[in-house]
């Protein structure tokens, strides 16, 4: 009989007996785990590195490379937000263009009094500032400056980077999710990185928001990435970051842990260690929340309910939950925040001989 949901197929796995990172054999941390956000099928291990330098968690067994697709049939991207604008007129996106203009130097032009007040407000919560600079993956305004975003889904940071400024277009190997930023006039390959043969030295910079997660071989993308950027040219990845405050908290409930489409979640050091392994000549990690409704109050809907609905409304209770959780993250560790932002850079072209 022809599959009619995902749960009337199986997702066939390989086993993952040591760290992509490093090499170390896993220790398990969880067990039994099922997908509590969308219908993919199975149950799901987590285990954790042994290497105390380390610390990636990873699945094992892992889904095999020809059936991780199954994963994501019905995954949020497929949404179509075709008639939305990057930035609405709204006081909401007033506010992002106001912290864009002083924290990373674009040109917005002059915006309503009310909106550069709530700007300087908000500024006060240290992690309002992670958060907005997160609509542009905190890249600094480069006027024409070409930017590759990977993992794009439907684009909304294509366009929003193209709003600023920016010559940006995307790639994403999910079909339907690339069809959605179509249909908005974006530029987006289908696939992984590698099979698109970029040239090199091609962008001024690479972007993998929530990306490097989801892929079986984090290092060969990290690699590609060093290999199309061009000389001085910056990497920046934002991922879930296992030693988070709250995945402490949370447990196995936490939401990140996303099984089965997050094959990898990384510690501070395991992304050091991956970017630096990949050829980048520099790398710089920090840690933030800059989803607190999602992270904290989806994965209050695990511990309670085994799942969590990311098209309902978040309630007020989850709302200030999130913020006192991203408040407590910012001011008081600076591992703490429960996303990882990566910077890495490709060594500048070499001087010419004199």
């Amino acid at each position: 009989m022809t599959p009619t949901s995902p749960t009337d197929v199986t997702i066939r796995t390989r086993p993952a007996a040591h760290c992509s990172v490093c090499g170390a054999p896993g220790q398990s941390l969880y067990d039994g785990l099922t997908d509590r956000l969308f219908s993919a099928p199975g149950r799901w291990r987590i285990v954790r590195c042994g290497a105390s330098e380390c610390g990636l968690l990873w699945l094992d067994p892992v889904p095999v490379e020809d059936d991780i697709g199954r994963a994501y049939e019905t995954y949020f991207t497929h949404a179509d937000d075709t008639g939305a604008s990057p930035f609405g007129a709204g006081l909401r996106d007033r506010v992002r263009l106001a912290f864009l203009a002083r924290d990373l130097g674009y040109a917005v032009g002059v915006l309503p009094w009310k909106a550069r007040l709530v700007a300087a407000l908000l500024r006060l919560h240290p992690g309002m500032r992670a958060e907005m600079g997160f609509s542009a993956m905190w890249l600094p305004s480069t006027p024409g400056g070409r930017v590759l975003d990977v993992g794009c889904g439907r684009g909304l940071l294509i366009a929003r980077l193209r709003a600023l400024g920016w010559e940006a277009e995307g790639v994403d190997f999910d079909p339907v999710a690339a069809e959605v930023g179509a249909r908005k006039g974006l530029t987006i390959r289908v696939g992984g990185l590698e099979a698109q043969g970029y040239a090199a030295d091609s962008f001024d910079a690479v972007t993998m928001s929530h990306f490097i997660e989801h892929v079986h071989d984090p290092r060969a993308v990290l690699a590609e990435a060093l290999r199309i950027l061009k000389p001085g040219g910056r990497l920046v990845v934002a991922t879930p970051n296992a030693g988070g405050l709250a995945h402490r908290l949370f447990g196995s409930s936490w939401l990140p842990l996303d099984p089965p489409r997050h094959l990898h979640v990384f510690t501070p050091r395991a992304i050091a260690r991956l970017a630096r392994d990949a050829g980048f000549a520099r790398a710089e990690v920090r840690t933030m929340l800059c989803d607190p409704y999602g992270v904290v109050a989806g994965s209050i809907d695990i511990r309670r309910r085994g799942h969590h609905d990311m098209g309902q409304p978040i309630g007020s209770g989850g709302k200030i939950a999130g913020r006192i959780v991203q408040l407590v993250e910012s001011v008081f560790g600076s591992t703490l925040g429960d996303e990882l932002m990566l910077v890495a850079f490709k060594a500048p072209a070499a001087a010419p001989p004199a």
